[in-house]
């Protein structure tokens, strides 16, 4: 049975008594040990004697006994923090082993004479001090750890102050880099955190093709799918117990739509549920029913993985004719779609772009090829481009781009001082509009001289997850683009906006209702996919990665399956080369 003296106090009394004989037995032992002296009278009795008593049963122990009683104290008042891994009874064979080793007191003497008698005078002391290192680093084992924890904490400290230190020194430069540019004269604000110049030579000439990759060892041809027309007719008659016919088929990059013709009774939503099934039967993973065809009685799209799938290079992409002789103010080359037909939108419609996807599934390399279709169609002059890149890993690739303001930001602090650019160019390009009266950037480019038109300007961020989940900057950041993202658009300021992680703590008020136009590319989940595709029908959780993307958008009612183009490390750095 536990015996517990205390157990009938409340908490802050024991705390209290606890705290009082930790430091009575400091004194007593101070008096005793240190000083050697006892205080005269009754007080100087009560000082000493009850450590003079400990020391006669436990020797050196009684040091063990004090430091025990700090160490209670310490952790009654949370001074320090208490090691809950520390085995029970580890402390007390501790203490043990080591009033033995020292034989010191009625105890120790004791426990010396016992392991003497049985091992012999040396042996014994051996396997009392192999007894206390074990027992030892039991019981602090902890306490190293936590020393190590202290340790990186440190380290982390530091490396957080020498990232902040880099941050200004690069903030520095990019003002450094706008120093000497002359001021808005017609504006009244105050250029606080003006924009950076672009760096281009006159003279500019565009990229050639000839920089890029040829597509030979990217067409993989015939695209055959993974079943047959009948075998998925049979696969639906035995899950769905419903008989369909497929007459027709239409073959995609990466996937082949076979049009199934449904009995009138038939829903769609049967076949949905046996889906699972389906592809039990048929060998096949992510089946895809796509709802009604347009233009066809009683007949859904069944979407089936082809055999052999086919990668588009972005060279093939650039070089094709819709592209080169296409209208679009800020054309973005997506890819081709599931029938095959070329996919180039205009970002200045959307006016917002939001890129999700899990990791490897071609989203970072749909961003620069969004950003070589711009660059292909449009001269510095025409064409602004702000980086923000928080790993540092994908748009750092095109520092030294001549449309590029400033440098690719990798950190909070660069990435608030560019968006605070940003902002400041959207107010003044404002009043500039204002001034023109007009009411938007292609209005006012139209009423002035071709030398005057405003440029515009688009802003791709990498990892915005990451960018707003910073606990140093992350809401300012977070708050910054939305800002932009809902007043900008009129001034010609576009965002492109990536982050591998769509919940819906990312994607959440003004970023969710100004980004309307969204590109999913696979995810794991079905939730994170909603998150990002807003309309009916199967989700980027059935897609198959490797540039595989959905794209929906305000003026469409139905998703576009996209295989994006591949874009190589090689391809950009050559670019960077030929036109800096």
């Amino acid at each position: 049975m536990r015996i517990n003296p205390l157990k009938y106090f409340p908490e802050g009394v024991k705390t209290i008594i606890i705290g009082v004989s930790a430091v009575y037995l400091n004194f007593a032992l101070i008096l005793y040990k240190v000083w050697d002296s006892t205080p005269p009278g009754i007080i100087g009795t009560l000082l000493t004697s009850v450590i003079a008593m400990i020391d006669s049963l436990v020797g050196l122990g009684v040091w063990l006994i004090v430091i025990a009683f700090n160490v209670w104290a310490a952790l009654r008042f949370r001074i320090i923090d208490p090691m809950a891994n520390t085995p029970k009874g580890t402390i007390g064979i501790l203490f043990l082993g080591f009033i033995g080793l020292a034989g010191g007191g009625v105890v120790g003497g004791f426990i010396n004479g016992v392991f003497e008698t049985l091992f012999g005078e040396g042996f014994g002391k051996i396997i009392l001090i192999i007894i206390i290192l074990i027992t030892a680093y039991l019981a602090v084992g902890n306490l190293f750890i936590q020393f190590k924890k202290f340790f990186y904490y440190l380290k982390s400290i530091k490396d957080k102050v020498l990232k902040k230190i880099g941050a200004k020194t690069a903030i520095t430069k990019l003002k450094e880099t706008d120093k000497n540019e002359n001021e808005e004269k017609s504006s009244p604000l105050k250029s606080k955190h003006k924009l950076p110049s672009q760096k281009y030579k006159k003279g500019y000439q565009g990229p050639d093709f000839d920089l890029l990759d040829g597509t030979q060892n990217y067409n993989t041809g015939d695209s055959r799918p993974k079943v047959s027309a009948n075998e998925l007719e049979d696969a639906i008659l035995d899950s769905a117990n419903e008989k369909v016919s497929i007459d027709k088929r239409t073959i995609g990059p990466m996937a082949t739509t076979f049009h199934a013709t449904l009995k009138s009774r038939t829903k769609n939503s049967t076949l949905k549920k046996a889906r699972e099934d389906i592809e039990r039967l048929t060998g096949t993973e992510n089946l895809r029913f796509t709802g009604n065809i347009k233009g066809e009685k009683n007949t859904v799209g069944i979407e089936v993985p082809n055999e052999d799938r086919r990668f588009f290079k972005i060279k093939e992409v650039l070089t094709h004719s819709e592209y080169l002789e296409g209208k679009h103010i800020l054309p973005l080359a997506l890819g081709f779609n599931i029938e095959g037909k070329f996919v180039c939108k205009d970002l200045s419609e959307f006016p917002h772009l939001l890129v999700a996807g899990s990791t490897g599934s071609g989203k970072s390399i749909a961003l620069r090829s969004m950003i070589l279709s711009l660059v292909y169609k449009m001269k510095p002059k025409e064409l602004g481009l702000v980086f923000i890149d928080p790993k540092g890993t994908e748009l750092t690739l095109f520092e030294g781009l001549p449309h590029l303001h400033g440098n690719v930001a990798t950190d909070e602090d660069e990435a608030a001082f560019l968006l605070d650019g940003l902002i400041e160019e959207m107010q003044l390009r404002n009043e500039r509009i204002k001034k023109a009266k007009a009411g938007n950037i292609r209005s006012y480019n139209s009423k002035v001289e071709k030398k005057d038109n405003m440029p515009y300007m688009v802003v791709f961020i990498d990892e915005f997850a990451e960018l707003i989940e910073s606990e140093h900057k992350g809401k300012e950041v977070e708050h910054k683009i939305g800002r932009l993202a809902q007043a900008a658009r009129s001034v010609g300021i576009h965002i492109v906006m990536a982050t591998q992680k769509p919940s819906a703590d990312v994607v959440k008020g003004r970023i969710k209702s100004n980004f309307v136009a969204r590109l999913a590319f696979r995810v794991p989940a079905w939730q994170d996919s909603r998150t990002i595709i807003t309309k009916s029908g199967p989700g980027a959780e059935t897609l198959l990665g490797k540039g595989d993307c959905l794209l929906e958008t305000s003026q469409s009612n139905d998703l576009t399956r996209i295989q994006s183009p591949l874009t190589d490390d090689h391809e950009v750095t050559n670019l960077i080369k030929a036109i800096s």
